[in-house]
């Protein structure tokens, strides 16, 4: 059966529908429109009941630190492996190869992309649990954190 040509809603460009309902020229302008379309719905559900954006925050937020605590119990517990810190706001996964820069870029940022990697890739050696201030001093001390090299100064 054929249809008569008709413009796409997204593009406005002239195609040939294979289906009589069919409103879009391509998978690209139908994905457009499927993300538009996902978009307002979210939107209309979240004015209709702020209690679901609520609870999908939380559910969230519960799946990312769930992803978090498996991470650092895989590479030691919430302890610095260099200050023996413990305090949670403070500790990190630290490149031990110092590559945590390149490894970033190809993953896609750091935290809970990082703690997801990790997870996929069944922990991989090359990491460790470091506080922030540890994580640091390795970076300005040539991958040697400043609590394992006494500095005289005199």
């Amino acid at each position: 059966m054929n249809f008569a040509p008709k413009r796409c809603v997204q593009c406005n460009v002239e195609f040939t529908p294979n289906s009589g309902r069919q409103e879009v020229c391509s998978d690209t302008c139908r994905k457009i429109k499927f993300r538009l379309r996902e978009r307002a719905y979210r939107r209309s559900v979240y004015k209709l009941d702020p209690e679901h954006r609520l609870t999908k925050l939380a559910t969230g937020k519960r799946i990312r630190d769930q992803e978090r605590d498996a991470v650092f119990a895989a590479y030691g517990g919430y302890k610095c492996v260099c200050c023996e810190e413990t305090e949670v706001k403070f500790l990190t996964i630290d490149h031990i190869d110092d590559n945590g820069a390149a490894h970033r870029r190809s993953i896609g940022s750091g935290g809970s992309r990082l703690y997801r990697w990790l997870r996929k890739h069944n922990f991989p050696s090359g990491f460790q649990v470091m506080c922030l201030n540890c994580n640091l001093g390795r970076y300005r001390n040539n991958g040697v954190c400043p609590h394992k090299v006494m500095v005289t100064r005199g």
